[in-house]
């Protein structure tokens, strides 16, 4: 069984079909759909091209855009999904001049609708390449698919990212690079999820908003009116026979709906696309029968296809340096920062509720650190409401840069304990000095828990793009401890619950350093949510196990009737 028997494919004899019985009032509609009317501030000297659609998704009946109109969207009862004005249109004016001087050799072209041309002077005044439409706002399509028409042109690297993305830009500009020195066609994060609860096809080959491609490879134009034309004629089957399922639809194929962009991708430019050799960025946690049968496919359809797995949850493992892309970027590939010179000094916050549960082990492992050791308190009581412990965490950061010896904090509650010895953390540190959080973006959470991600989109003044998600019990370098602490975010967090759980790294991302760029995405503290300190009065040889090989340095649930001591876990691993 390959890709092409189970997954549905727009075929040439459909594109033939179309040039052969469209008609020419459906031709006309088409050209509309896709057609350019005129460009502002062209910047044809430019090789490289991020990519981004403009329009006002399902306008609301008898409202016409305005400037006005799309800023006060929110108060008029328009807002629907997400406040336009504040997530892609305010960003495209503000961000762009900055944006412009550190790629002044990327040309970030805006596709806008019709029927906001009052924006279009505006967009390019601020160093936009806007590429005015003929057709308005209609619904999710065809405007998201107009970022694709770059596709067609010879020489250019195209980039394809969403507004809420920006700030994840140099990453992909770089695997772009990558894609160019590899000689093949594109690059690509797959959404490697089989089905949804209601039992849709959810994987993706392309995820709509983060990839690249090599100019001239499709014939867009084609491509996207005939496509388009099948599918208003439902002329293509959307169905996929997944291995042991049988037929089940793909979750987004209808148009004009929201994901009408990645059907696209995955049914007609994905096959094409193969044949010319990808790079496929996976996710090492990655689990799908899809997934399968896709590597299969686009290695047997060009063996310079690569797969490269990276960890954690967005596509961000490679650390990268502001760099001029008139550059041999081979250079760049591997950097991270360089080791720290001398041997790191640890602020330990402990967020008290009581005494630490296992003082006798603390002790043991803080003596073994020496001066290398600093600790810090904040007291709260079992009440404390979210302000309060969000304000605690503050207290300990600020208390501890005030002392100028530490190179890094960890935040430890009263039943964390050491798993492993001090000596272990401190070469790991001075190895590499970056911050270590487990994190996930808000953009990967509304995937499987909408809910929770909504609790993101409450913040005032921050965009939800830029909210994170991460464990509460993490080590901070002492740059973006100082980071965190340059500004007093909280009143942006008053309305969201258990806001300690995403308010350091979404400040980061606000601060304007992404967490899943910079830092190390991994857990430093195990943790079993599935059981409480009660459950862990006795700790079982497979616990001891699991702690052990986590790779973490600490672990948490432990009361202080616990025998957790007995396996001597911080003073030598190989002890269980």
């Amino acid at each position: 069984m390959g890709w092409t028997e189970v997954f549905p494919v727009f075929t040439e004899d459909q594109i033939d079909e179309f040039e052969e019985h469209a008609t020419p009032e459906e031709r006309a509609e088409l050209e509309e759909y896709y057609g350019v009317e005129r460009v502002l501030n062209p910047q044809p000297e430019c090789r490289d091209i991020v990519s981004i659609s403009l329009f006002w998704e399902s306008i609301p009946m008898g409202a016409i855009p305005t400037r006005e109109v799309l800023e006060n969207a929110r108060e008029l009862g328009y807002a629907r999904r997400c406040h336009s004005w504040e997530h892609h249109f305010q960003p495209m004016l503000e961000m762009m001049p900055e944006l412009k001087r550190k790629f002044p050799h990327v040309a970030f072209r805006v596709y806008l609708a019709k029927d906001l041309e009052f924006l279009a002077a505006d967009l390019a005044a601020a160093g936009n390449e806007v590429h005015l439409m003929k057709s308005p706002s209609i619904h999710f399509a065809p405007g998201a698919l107009w970022k694709f028409l770059p596709f067609g042109e010879e020489g250019k690297r195209v980039t394809i990212i969403h507004v809420e993305r920006l700030h994840e830009l140099e990453a992909d500009l770089l695997r772009t690079h990558h894609m160019s020195q590899a000689g093949v066609a594109a690059w690509r994060v797959p959404y490697a999820s089989d089905l949804t609860p209601d039992r849709a096809i959810s994987y993706l080959p392309f995820t709509g908003n983060q990839f690249g491609l090599q100019g001239g490879t499709l014939e867009i134009q084609k491509l996207l009116h005939a496509f388009t034309w099948q599918v208003r004629r439902n002329g293509i089957n959307p169905m996929v026979i997944l291995p042991g399922c049988g037929p089940l639809p793909l979750q987004q194929h209808r148009w004009p709906d929201a994901g009408f962009d990645e059907y696209f991708m995955s049914v007609a430019a994905y096959p094409r696309l193969a044949q010319q050799g990808m790079l496929t960025f996976v996710a090492s946690f990655a689990k799908s029968q899809l997934l399968t049968l896709d590597v299969e496919y686009v290695t047997w359809g060009n063996p310079s296809s690569e797969l490269l797995y990276y960890s954690g949850s967005g596509c961000c493992g490679v650390v990268v340096q502001e760099f001029d892309f008139t550059e041999d970027l081979s250079n760049h590939a591997n950097e991270i920062p360089a080791a720290l010179a001398e041997e790191p000094t640890i602020g330990f916050l402990f967020l008290m509720s009581g005494e630490t549960h296992h003082r006798e082990i603390w002790d043991e492992y803080l003596d073994s650190a020496s001066e290398r050791a600093q600790v810090f308190h904040a007291i709260k009581n079992e009440e404390a409401d979210d302000r309060t412990i969000l304000e605690a965490t503050r207290s300990l950061l600020r208390e501890g840069l005030e002392n100028q010896h530490c190179t890094h904090y960890i935040f430890l509650s009263p039943s964390c304990v050491p798993v492993r010895p001090f000596a272990e953390l401190a070469r790991s540190l001075r190895l590499d000095p970056r911050t270590r959080m487990q994190v996930l973006p808000w953009e990967e959470v509304r995937k499987s828990n909408a809910l929770k991600a909504q609790r993101l989109e409450s913040l005032s003044e921050i965009r939800a793009e830029l909210g994170h998600f991460h464990h509460s019990w993490i080590c901070l370098s002492r740059e973006d401890a100082a980071l965190v602490m340059q500004k007093d975010w909280t009143p942006s967090f008053e309305t969201m619950t258990d806001p300690h759980e995403a308010y350091i790294a979404t400040t980061m991302a606000a601060s304007g350093k992404s967490p899943l760029q910079t830092a190390i995405n991994r857990a430093i503290t195990w943790e079993d949510r599935e059981v409480s300190w009660q459950d862990l009065q006795k700790v079982p040889p497979r616990i001891a196990a699991q702690i052990s090989e986590s790779g973490c340095f600490f672990a948490r649930e432990f009361g202080s009737e616990s025998d957790i001591g007995k396996w001597g876990l911080h003073v030598a691993t190989h002890q269980i």
